[in-house]
């Protein structure tokens, strides 16, 4: 469903909606009809989507997650700063760190919440 919205110019609205809830895992990414009204919801057109779903929407799943998995990303989230690869929001103090320049010592890893 993002890479549909993503084609009609549409993913940051998609992503905008459907983020927290999925993230809750109250978002079932499996039920087409849930993915169709995600959409809907976020104004992207769903007709001929079930039928690209099936079959090139597939294929350009698979050929990404091929991409991502030969390059180390076997789940979410995962960052690259540089050539390193940290997965886990746990590392977000450190690829914070990294991508400010490395000033001040380095943070321990950490399970901190979004809302401090």
């Amino acid at each position: 469903a993002m890479l549909w919205a993503k084609q009609r110019g549409l993913f940051d609205r998609f992503v905008d909606i459907a983020y927290e809830s999925f993230w809750k895992r109250e978002l079932d990414i499996d039920d087409v009809e849930v993915l169709e009204r995600t959409l809907s919801v976020a104004g992207v057109e769903t007709a001929g989507f079930r039928d690209w779903l099936a079959g090139p929407g597939r294929a350009l799943h698979d050929e990404i997650n091929d991409q991502a998995f030969q390059a180390g990303v076997y789940g979410v989230p995962t960052y690259l700063v540089d050539d390193e690869l940290w997965f886990g929001r746990e590392h977000l103090p450190r690829v914070a760190w990294l991508l400010a320049g490395r000033k001040g010592p380095a943070p321990t890893v950490s399970n901190r919440s979004f809302a401090q």
